[in-house]
């Protein structure tokens, strides 16, 4: 009777064990499951956070080496018959510039395929933002001219020029820039240092004209 007692417990305790480990290798592969689903919601989250939408910030930071290479030269031409003028209208502050241009015939109004305009100054050995970029919207520019933009230089004097360097690259190319799609477009400009005397003879002289012009157009 002992015996078939002995033997009883044993076949119960062997059918628990085996429950057991059932359960835990179970529950092992639940918590892998569990893990691995999780890591892919992280990773599918991670994705989407990364920034796909336009930044000029982002570009800048991502393509300085290209944009800021004093080696980098492009045959690409988006505008054309680019001037940069001092500006009559400001003849009090001779910093004061004018930017103008004429889209070049191959660029073509596309819906929201605008132009983008970065414009830099060389300081020592880097590249500062001159201006905020401008976006350009081919489809609104009358006879293909650029609106004029207006510049502010800060250097002074021969010893002291403004290099200036323009990039221009459509906007729905901005993911994959490289000398083939942007245009490079450098200037070295003088302000001459403010002279009183030659300031005043030229006010006087401007003064003159415009009388001289009231007095004949009457």
């Amino acid at each position: 009777m002992l015996k078939k007692l002995t033997f009883v417990f044993l076949v119960v305790s062997f059918m628990i064990a085996g429950a057991l480990v059932s359960m835990a290798d179970e529950d092992e592969d639940f918590i892998f499951y569990r893990y691995t689903v999780n890591n892919a919601i992280y990773a599918a989250e991670e994705s989407q956070g990364r920034p796909e939408e336009y930044s000029h910030e982002a570009v800048i930071e991502m393509y300085s080496s290209l944009f800021f290479d004093a080696d980098s030269k492009s045959d690409v031409e988006f505008i054309k018959d680019i001037n940069i003028t001092e500006k009559n209208d400001t003849k009090d502050n001779n910093k004061d510039y004018s930017f103008s241009a004429v889209l070049s015939e191959n660029v073509l109004p596309e819906e929201g395929n605008a132009i983008i305009l970065m414009f830099f100054i060389r300081q020592d050995d880097t590249y500062e933002e001159l201006i905020p970029p401008e976006e350009i919207d081919p489809s609104q520019c009358r006879m293909k001219m650029i609106e004029p933009i207006t510049l502010e230089l800060p250097n002074v004097g021969e010893d002291n020029p403004n290099h200036i360097r323009i990039i221009v690259f459509l906007k729905n190319s901005y993911k994959e820039l490289t000398l083939d799609n942007i245009q490079i477009y450098d200037a070295k400009i003088v302000i001459n240092q403010f002279n009183f005397w030659n300031t005043l003879i030229k006010k006087w002289s401007d003064a003159v004209n415009q009388l001289n012009s009231d007095i004949f157009s009457k």
